[in-house]
């Protein structure tokens, strides 16, 4: 392993600064197989997904963005420390569970290291994890640069509909955590949303809630076709000022053996609020975001959030029942 480190070490086992070469890494790789099918195409209109695994655990790049940022300079988790009190089940079954070693077999768990413990969050150890991943999005930031120019010099950039969006974030220290779960904080589950293209207006930012879910429904409608059947709907009413959205949801569902806890976790996010609903036993936390951005006070018992509390279990039930059986082998649909 330390062939494959640059010297200084960081102060966590998760983040180290590569000593390959960026050819070696999976986002220039990718890039580069973006520019091929773009230089390549012929006459026929090109659909691509380009999926970039970056930034994700455990935290490497190379030079020169694994020293884009200095550790001085990257703002860090404010509350790192552990906080399970007044929070549902959940959050200490998982936390409890992740902090036994080796427990979700070989792929997790290459070299003898279980890359789902979070480790020891020091002050020093968040800055180095921080750093690193800013530089994993610079990475792929670039990566998309050379895609655009590559449709530009193809002079098909302003004859095409770009989506660039996320699945998940990181919780990077936030409440003690690291990596990912069933504690959706803001910091989780806020992504990147940035589409352009013909007909779509430049420079403008859309608040309303959004989720991925939409983005076939999106895709669809920009290209003339019939979408499939399901809860997505397309945006293009969103920036032609025709609807808007009050919320958004989100959904777990990962059995024990994959990921500690067997439960079925719906969010909500409106405008100012995020509400999590296990729907197998009812456990709820309601979080104003506009009055508690970091998501300290869980407000679900709070009488003053009555209405609130059964304004976001409206929108909960609201989901239609269309989801696909539930893989056996990961435990999620």
């Amino acid at each position: 392993m330390s062939r494959c480190r640059l010297t200084p070490d960081t102060a966590h086992f998760q983040a180290w600064r590569s000593a390959l070469e960026a050819p070696w890494h999976s986002s220039p790789w990718i890039g580069d197989r973006a520019i091929e099918m773009i230089d390549n195409k012929d006459d026929r209109p090109l659909m691509a997904w380009v999926s970039f695994p970056d930034p994700h655990p455990p935290f490497l790049a190379p030079q020169p963005w694994c020293d884009s940022y200095t550790p001085e300079e990257v703002t860090i988790a404010r509350h790192p420390e552990l906080d399970l009190e007044n929070r549902p089940w959940w959050h200490r079954a998982f936390v409890e569970d992740r902090a036994r070693p080796i427990k979700q077999g070989a792929e997790h768990n290459a070299g003898g290291i279980d890359w789902g413990q979070k480790g020891e969050l020091t002050d020093a150890a968040l800055r180095d994890i921080t750093r690193i991943y800013f530089g994993m999005i610079s990475a792929v930031d670039h990566e998309v640069g050379r895609i655009l120019h590559a449709l530009e010099t193809a002079g098909e950039l302003d004859n095409t509909y770009v989506i660039f969006i996320s699945d998940h974030g990181e919780w990077l220290g936030d409440h003690g955590l690291l990596l990912k779960g069933p504690m959706l904080y803001d910091g989780l589950l806020r992504v990147p949303c940035l589409i352009r293209g013909p007909g779509i207006p430049g420079g403008r930012v859309i608040d309303d809630p959004v989720g991925t879910v939409d983005v076939l429904a999106t895709a669809a409608d920009l290209a003339g076709l019939a979408a499939p059947e399901g809860h997505g709907r397309s945006w293009r009413g969103l920036w032609t000022g025709q609807e808007s959205r009050d919320f958004a949801l989100s959904e777990y569902e990962v059995d024990s053996q994959r990921s500690a806890v067997d439960m079925d976790l719906m969010t909500v996010r409106s405008a100012r609020c995020r509400m999590s609903m296990d729907l197998r036993t009812g456990t709820c936390e309601l979080y104003d975001l506009h009055d508690d951005p970091d998501e300290m006070v869980n407000r679900f018992d709070d009488p003053a959030y009555a209405a609130v509390r059964r304004e976001h279990t409206d929108m909960i039930r609201s989901r239609p029942d269309d989801r696909i059986p539930a893989a056996p082998r990961v435990g999620w649909h």
